[in-house]
């Protein structure tokens, strides 16, 4: 508006053009990856928060494996929550959300075997 009459853009004309995110994960996903990339989305973070229930920690539970389940838990939490108002999965919070997810996820599943291999037969 302002360029019409020869003033220069404001800093909020600039800010409006260069807005390339909705600041919140959800809306991001389905605006840059429709509704397929949204639900996809939505079913590996309810996949997430289902093991994470499924392994919570127990009496017993070694100290490392609470950990790796509290790194991953914790994860999780950051990537839902503050998802509501930045888009978390990007750089670094991706990068060390899925490195927690997965040693979490090694552990568990060597926990698992391990459990498996002390049943009686």
């Amino acid at each position: 508006m302002r360029q019409a009459v020869g003033l220069p853009e404001t800093e909020a004309e600039r800010g409006r053009q260069r807005a390339k995110e909705a600041h919140n994960l959800y809306l991001t996903r389905l605006a840059s990856h429709g509704i397929v990339g949204f639900a996809l989305l939505l079913a590996w973070l309810g996949v997430w928060a289902a093991e994470l229930w499924k392994w919570r920690p127990r009496t017993g539970t070694s100290l490392y494996q609470r950990a790796l389940w509290s790194g991953s838990a914790g994860a999780f939490t950051i990537t839902v929550v503050i998802g509501t108002v930045n888009p978390t999965l990007h750089h670094g919070h991706a990068l060390l959300a899925m490195l927690l997810y997965a040693l979490w996820l090694n552990q568990k599943d060597s926990q698992a075997a391990g459990d498996a291999a002390a049943l009686p037969s």
